[in-house]
């Protein structure tokens, strides 16, 4: 597993969602001595289906699980969940429901 590293999955239906999605990962401010990469699910029978699949060719640490119409605003989202990561010792996983800001 890969400490320093954070995978984006992303289930993907509609290629130009996909594509704004892609450009809005690309602007995120990524944190030195880390790296990310983009795990791009298509035509999966379900969603869960698709990120278990991805997730299993996955070895980073850290997995943000995303649908392809999901756009991140905060160019500091990695910093900002690898602080609460920090802070809360334990924690495991993070939910966001829709139409939530960070």
């Amino acid at each position: 597993m890969d400490e320093r590293k954070i995978d984006f999955i992303v289930c993907v239906t509609e290629s130009i969602c996909c594509e704004e999605c892609m450009r809005y990962i690309s602007d995120l401010i990524i944190p030195d001595g880390y790296c990310i990469d983009v795990l791009t699910v298509f035509e999966a029978e379900g969603m869960t289906k698709g990120y278990n699949e991805a997730m299993q060719e996955s070895d980073a640490k850290y997995k943000v699980y995303l649908r392809e119409d999901t756009f991140l605003l905060n160019r500091n989202f990695i910093a900002d969940i690898l602080d609460i990561f920090r802070k809360m010792t334990g924690l495991e996983c993070l939910e966001w429901q829709e139409r939530m800001y960070f």
